[in-house]
């Protein structure tokens, strides 16, 4: 062997390694594909149940602000009863002197008799 078939044989066997870690890269790039393609995947998921929760998100804080709207109305409702209460009591309370003014005079009118 003469040296330009040693230096062949020895370029030839670089080139054998230089494959060997070419399909090695090539592997573990096909093993990163797949791992991107799964984490894609899962990002699609992710961003459908993200919009998902973004609308029972939404459809909650209407609902609230519905709640909200309702209570405050029950609210004004109820401080206009407690109003009407105590105009009552008042009225009652002026009844109850009256009737007692009344049963007052007759009791004189009883005795004048």
């Amino acid at each position: 062997m003469n040296n330009i078939e040693k230096l062949l044989m020895q370029i030839l066997e670089e080139q054998k390694k230089t494959n060997g870690r070419l399909d090695k890269i090539e592997d573990r790039l096909d093993g990163l594909e797949g791992r991107m393609d799964k984490l894609e995947g899962r990002m699609d998921k992710l961003e459908v149940q993200q919009s998902e929760n973004t609308q029972i998100l939404k459809s909650l804080e209407h609902a609230a602000e519905e709640h909200k709207a309702i209570l405050d109305k029950i609210e004004y409702k109820i401080a206009n009863i407690e109003g009407d209460i105590k105009e009552i009591k008042r009225d009652l309370r002026t009844v109850e002197i009256v009737s007692a003014n009344n049963m007052a005079n007759i009791a004189e009118l009883k005795i004048v008799k």
